[in-house]
C-alpha cells in the first residue's frame, strides 16, 4: 500500500476532527458538509436501532420474570424464596 495511503487517511481523520470541532467553514467546504450531514445521519439511524433492541430486551426479560413469578405462585410457592432459586425448569 505505501506511505501515501496512510498519509491520505490520516489528513482525512485530522479534517474529520477538526470539521467535527468546528475548526473548519462548512460553508466553504459544500462537500464536507454534506458527508457530515450523512454521517450524522447514519448514526442517528444505528443509535435508533439500538435503542429499539435494547428495550426490546428489557421487555423480554420482564416477560420471562413475570411468568417465573405468575408460574411460582400458582404452584403455591413463596415468591421471593422461588424467584431466588428458579432454575428455569
Amino acid at each position: 500500500m505505501g506511505w501515501g495511503y496512510s498519509l491520505q487517511a490520516l489528513r482525512e481523520v485530522i479534517a474529520a476532527y477538526l470539521a467535527l470541532h468546528g475548526h473548519v467553514n462548512l460553508e466553504a467546504e459544500p462537500l464536507t458538509d454534506a458527508m457530515l450531514r450523512k454521517v450524522a445521519a447514519y448514526v442517528g439511524r444505528v443509535v435508533k436501532a439500538a435503542q429499539f433492541v435494547k428495550d426490546t430486551a428489557e421487555t423480554g426479560q420482564f416477560m420471562l420474570q413475570a411468568y417465573g413469578a405468575i408460574t411460582l405462585i400458582s404452584q403455591g410457592k413463596e415468591t421471593i424464596a422461588g424467584l431466588l432459586s428458579y432454575g428455569g425448569d
